[in-house]
């Protein structure tokens, strides 16, 4: 009643009428006084769509947004969606998509990191919210307590990349008409110089890692630009010597305690990838030397297939593998990087052979052309001015090689244009 002016007595008699507790018909737009907590009244506006156990109620603050309600739900119930007594909160519907859409569809690793980033910071701040009722404000209000909190923007990103994907399968269900998450900002990721060798440091890493007993292995995710989960699930019936191929056709994967061989990332992770002689000449020679080595029986068949295992026999951890390397390039005098920082690497260098990208994404097993580009334009800084320097040869000599430029003919650089 805030700003209506009438007699007092009119003002009863809209206090009576809104009182009722039933409307006259679905649809109608009722108008009651609520009071709250602390004892003072409002005013609230609602109507209510369908009949008996199906009723379902809609609530606005005006008129106008009571009636924009009814008509979204009678399209939904027309067009045959999920009525909003169907629609769940966003905890419950989170725990369905991980278990029932992501877990059967993709890989462990995924599903793993989308779990962990539903249950340790979408849940515990949004998961009582009904997907529906979920608002773009709300989600970008959360990434901003997120980096309040002290997480990594990148970090954030991640939160947002999950359930932005879990309200795309709302949204194919029909329980949400947008994505929230989708029209979130994203915080800015400042950008950080990637870790990446050149041609002579790859050289030196390779002199120091030939008598080291995974020396092979980091040679290989140099040479190949193999992840390291396809490399520790690489057995030896996947390499034919004879033909120079090496066939990535599983990952070694760590769940739930145990080790398991899984399918690859993409599609493209599974094509056969050459190999070139020196690399089949390491392989051998790692094989001469797991041969010699007293290791004691695995715990599986399988795992005695494994190119790379412990002294033991078992499959190798990647947090083993990372101690090595950083041992490895400690002792080589190289800048410390990550494991993946190779399969970085063998692009750069890919680049710097001048390899086409369209070539070096089928090499990398790369599901999207954006992501090799992303390494070709980090080329490494004196491959850029060399390049530079080539191309400003090219421009300021003339037909028969006299050097034209600015600083011989005393112009502005303007013959190069043939300007004079």
């Amino acid at each position: 009643l805030a700003g209506y002016a009438g007699p007092p007595q009119r003002v009863g008699a809209l206090r009576r009428m809104t009182e009722r507790r039933r409307l006259p018909g679905e649809g109608t737009i009722g108008t009651r006084i609520r009071k709250r907590t602390d004892g003072s009244e409002y005013i609230q506006h609602f109507a209510a769509l369908g009949s008996g156990r199906s009723r379902v109620w809609v609530y606005g603050k005006t008129p106008a947004e009571v009636a924009k309600r009814l008509a979204d739900l009678r399209k939904r119930r027309d067009e045959g969606q999920t009525t909003l007594k169907n629609i769940p909160r966003l905890d419950t519907f989170l725990e369905g998509w991980l278990e029932y859409v992501v877990r059967p569809s993709a890989t462990y690793n995924t599903y793993a990191f989308y779990r962990q980033q539903s249950r340790n910071h979408i849940i515990p701040a949004l998961g009582r919210r009904r997907v529906d009722r979920l608002t773009v404000a709300e989600v970008q209000a959360f990434l901003g307590s997120r980096l309040a909190a002290g997480l990594a923007p990148q970090t954030v990103r991640h939160i947002r990349a999950t359930l932005r994907a879990a309200l795309n399968v709302a949204m194919r269900w029909r329980l949400v008409t947008h994505n929230a998450a989708a029209l979130a900002t994203p915080p800015r990721v400042p950008y950080r110089e990637r870790a990446r060798l050149t041609p002579d440091q790859s050289r030196a890493l390779l002199a120091a890692v030939r008598t080291h007993r995974l020396g092979a292995l980091f040679t290989l995710a140099l040479a190949t630009g193999a992840r390291q989960g396809q490399l520790l699930g690489l057995r030896w019936q996947d390499i034919d010597f004879e033909n120079g191929v090496l066939h990535l056709r599983q990952a070694l994967h760590h769940r739930d305690g145990q080790y398991l061989l899984d399918a690859p990332k993409t599609r493209g992770s599974r094509a056969a990838v050459p190999l070139p002689a020196p690399l089949a000449s390491v392989l051998r020679d790692h094989e001469r030397q797991e041969s010699e080595d007293s290791c004691q029986p695995p715990g599986e068949a399988w795992e005695a297939e494994l190119v790379f295992r412990t002294e033991r026999g078992r499959p190798l951890a990647g947090h083993l593998v990372t101690t090595q390397f950083q041992r490895v390039l400690k002792v080589a005098g190289l800048p410390r990087m990550t494991f993946h920082d190779l399969r970085g690497s063998c692009a750069t260098l890919l680049a710097v052979l001048g390899v086409h990208p369209r070539v070096a994404m089928e090499i990398l097993g790369h599901a999207d052309f954006t992501t090799t580009m992303q390494y070709y334009t980090e080329v490494i800084g004196d491959e850029r001015r060399v390049a530079l320097e080539g191309l400003a040869g090219l421009l300021w000599r003339d037909d028969v090689g006299r050097d034209v430029g600015p600083a011989n003919n005393g112009t502005d650089g303007t013959a190069i244009l043939g300007t004079k």
